[in-house]
């Protein structure tokens, strides 16, 4: 899928319907998409991209600087959408100087970066029959101590935040410094530090990388969004895959219930024995078989999907 305005709003706009038809057969749990989250946020003036750049000494990575000054400024995009440059959660600013670092110094990273064991290892665990006030204590002067050696904004020098995956946890452009260009995993909030945002080669991912896999993996219905938009599979293809899928099982699990107990039901009746005897001793054959087949109907649905989510199958578009 090349990086233009009209393919991304038209695959947004197709997620969108995509989403709205499964929903008829299976509401998933957890983040939805919106009918609004389709939309981008009007690009900035390419003058205001420019004085940015000027007044940070920097210059944007050319796929980011595009996107922003000719498709949106933020909006729809992976996870929670993609943050305006100059903000980041519920439009903060990132002046507030408590998140966002000196973006003219160099990204101070090129490989995966946590603190060591032993820092961890001196994390307070206060012993049973702690007075509450000395927790309250020790866990203030731990966080302070996150606060000034984790969490501290010049630890993200160089780099501007994308958006908010959930619990904390966010993913950052480099745009000054070695890795400029590439796409950095905030694990700090799971203590899990910074790492480089890779493809399924093993290879980092631009910011052009990571929106356009986002547009085949992210939202609700995940899987099923990936195996529609990475494969070119169309919405009815779609709807009546996912329909016999979902209901095959459940249909033929009642009917092997029913059709698997009348042999026992007709050699129970020839040997005089118990009818109920017969059926269940049958009907418990017939479910045993069901659920594996069951299992290989998902087993092959989930390997579908996981290929579908592939980096290499978005290369192939």
């Amino acid at each position: 899928m090349p990086l233009d305005k009209d393919s991304i709003l038209a695959a947004l706009r197709t997620l969108v319907r995509r989403e709205q038809r499964l929903a008829e057969v299976e509401r998933p749990a957890g983040q939805t998409w919106e009918a609004d989250q389709d939309r981008l946020n009007p690009p900035l003036d390419a003058s205001v991209v420019e004085a940015f750049e000027n007044q940070h000494g920097i210059s944007l990575p050319d796929d980011y600087k595009l996107f922003i000054t000719t498709m949106g400024n933020g909006g729809a995009g992976p996870s929670y959408g993609l943050f305006p440059l100059g903000e980041y959660d519920d439009g903060r600013k990132w002046e507030d100087g408590c998140f966002v670092g000196d973006v003219g110094q160099p990204f101070p990273f090129t490989e995966a970066w946590n603190l060591p064991q032993s820092f961890w290892d001196k994390e307070p665990n206060p012993p049973p029959g702690t007075p509450v006030e000395e927790e309250d204590r020790m866990t203030a002067a731990w966080d302070q101590i996150l606060d000034e050696q984790y969490f501290a904004p010049q630890i993200m020098n160089g780099a501007i935040p994308l958006c908010h995956i959930g619990c904390g946890l966010y993913q950052w452009l480099v745009v000054n410094g070695v890795q400029r260009g590439y796409v950095w995993n905030d694990g700090r909030a799971d203590h899990a530090g910074l790492s480089p945002l890779l493809n399924d080669r093993g290879e980092p991912m631009t910011f052009t990388d990571w929106y356009l896999i986002g547009l085949c993996s992210d939202g609700p219905s995940t899987n099923r969004r990936a195996l529609a938009t990475c494969r070119n599979y169309d919405a009815a293809e779609l709807s009546a895959t996912w329909r016999v899928s979902h209901y095959f099982s459940e249909w033929f699990f009642l009917s092997a219930m029913v059709i698997g107990s009348l042999p026992g039901v007709a050699i129970a009746c020839w040997y005089d024995g118990p009818i109920w005897l017969g059926a269940l001793a049958t009907a418990g054959a017939a479910l045993t078989l069901v659920a594996g087949l069951d299992r290989l109907l998902v087993a092959q649905r989930n390997r579908r999907q996981g290929d579908g989510r592939s980096a290499s199958a978005i290369g192939d578009h």
